[in-house]
């Protein structure tokens, strides 16, 4: 991960005399090392970490919690420090690695700028016009870091960057370096290098050609800063607190997001050493949470002709105790009301934050019968022909592959299980691809109709619904059973 920061402020919460000698001391590249740079060159990164990513997600029971012993024992992870310390309280892999910390485990120092992760400063220093040192004979240009954005890198030109590594053992969730306001995100796709003290050595350009994420951020004065998430082989995932995770899916494109402005959404500010949006937007948060509860009651039980909600809740009750999986659950909100008839729910989404959020609501309403999965739904780590039914509700319109998932659907169901799908039909509204993450613009009933045939599906029907208002969407319902 790499940091660096316009000119105006020179001034570090570290003492520049610990890491000096790493900018001056020629460091000879061993024989050994040159050996294993170019294993690196020839070994298939994304599949590598394409596995890492499967293994990390799996929810193995005995077999998860071994793994996780193993890795602590490797490494030397200090468990005491975590908020959960019991190993064996980890459900994956995921889990264990991005684990949070105890209260006041990292008391803040009073300083301007604070190192943002639990890790080593392996170089830093003074942009020198717009080079990044890197270890000795390699430098790399801002402009290849940020992705080739000549315009976003210039402001940084003679600016201040730090280079900083974090090994296995350490924590690996970022904070805050200062107060900020995000501005503008970009996914720069590239190699899954390890970074290591061997390959920054061996390795040019190494943090500029790895795959990154790039977040530049105004402080409370408004002079900009660009915390840089840089991937490394095994570890390519990276997700954010207002975005969730940004890969996968990797298309092999660069991605832009802008916030605050006209049509963009809205700007994100950040305390000092935080993880998560503070003040103020958790406020909000609150009040919308409370508001949200307050129409969804409303729904069920007040307005007339509303009480839909209440009969097929009521009506479900009657159901044989179903094994159901909600694909791309979201927030939660259809997750629990599913919850309150099924024998058992694997809510499963791609997006850490929104899987929290659907938590914390579960936990609300009393319901401990929902198993939450992080996970990719075009593989999916459950048992074949093992759930009665599984719902995806406005979700294919998110996945590189509907059919892929469909197939996956076909797959953990059970002789004659059911599937039931809610879909946006066809639409020209461009811009939710940008600021809603979305790949298709709806699906035609016929051709989705005709994937769940190829993915082994039967008494395939469809039930279009009227626009509501001047809503810009159409929905329509898919339903069928596994031959």
């Amino acid at each position: 991960m790499g940091r660096f920061r316009a000119p105006s402020d020179r001034r570090w919460a570290v003492d520049p005399a610990d890491t000096l000698a790493a900018l001056t001391t020629a460091i000879p590249i061993a024989l050994s090392d040159r050996l294993k740079v170019l294993l690196q060159h020839l070994l298939p990164q994304q599949a590598l970490t394409r596995f890492a990513g499967v293994v990390a997600r799996w929810q193995g029971g005995a077999r998860t919690t071994a793994l996780i012993r193993w890795f602590v024992g490797r490494y030397g992870v200090d468990m005491a420090e975590a908020a959960e310390p019991r190993i064996a309280a980890y459900v994956s892999f995921n889990d264990f690695f991005t684990r949070a910390l105890r209260p006041n485990a990292r008391p803040l120092a009073v300083a301007d700028l604070l190192c943002p992760v639990d890790g080593a400063i392996s170089q830093f220093g003074a942009i020198d016009h717009d080079q990044i040192f890197q270890a000795k004979g390699h430098r790399f240009s801002t402009t290849a870091l940020v992705g080739g954005d000549a315009a976003l890198a210039a402001p940084f030109a003679g600016g201040s960057f730090a280079n900083l590594y974090l090994s296995p053992r350490d924590y690996h969730r970022i904070h805050m370096p200062c107060a900020g306001t995000l501005r503008r995100m970009v996914h720069v796709p590239g190699a899954l290098f390890p970074v290591n003290p061997v390959t920054a050595r061996g390795v040019p350009g190494l943090f500029a050609r790895n795959e990154r994420v790039v977040c530049l951020f105004d402080d409370a004065q408004g002079r900009p800063f660009v915390l840089v998430l840089v991937g490394a082989t095994i570890v390519g995932s990276m997700a954010t607190v207002w975005h969730g995770l940004v890969n996968p899916p990797r298309t092999g494109l660069l991605r832009d997001w802008q916030y605050g402005g006209p049509g963009n959404p809205p700007a994100v500010t950040l305390a000092q050493g935080a993880e998560d949006p503070h003040g103020d937007r958790a406020r909000l948060a609150e009040l919308l949470r409370h508001r949200e509860d307050r129409h969804s009651l409303n729904e069920r039980l007040l307005e007339p002709g509303q009480s839909w909600m209440l009969w097929a809740t009521a009506l479900a009750t009657l159901l044989p105790p179903l094994e159901v999986v909600d694909f791309g659950c979201g927030s939660g909100v259809l997750t629990v009301e599913i919850a309150r008839w099924a024998k058992r729910v694997t809510a499963i989404d791609r997006s850490a934050v929104a899987l929290e959020q659907a938590s914390r609501r579960a936990e609300r309403e009393g319901l401990s019968n929902i198993t939450f999965l992080e996970a990719d739904l075009h593989e999916l780590l459950l048992a074949s022909g093992k759930k009665d039914l599984v719902v995806v509700s406005q979700s294919l319109h998110h996945v590189e592959s509907p059919a892929a998932v469909l197939k996956e659907a076909g797959r953990i169901l059970k002789p004659t299980g059911r599937l039931v799908v809610l879909e946006l039909m066809p639409h020209q509204e461009q811009w939710v691809k940008d600021r809603l993450g979305h790949l298709h613009l709806g699906f035609p009933p016929d051709e989705l109709s005709k994937l769940a045939l190829k993915a082994g599906f039967k008494d395939i029907e469809v039930t279009p619904y009227p626009r509501e208002g001047t809503v810009p969407f159409r929905v329509f319902l898919l339903t069928g059973a596994k031959k």
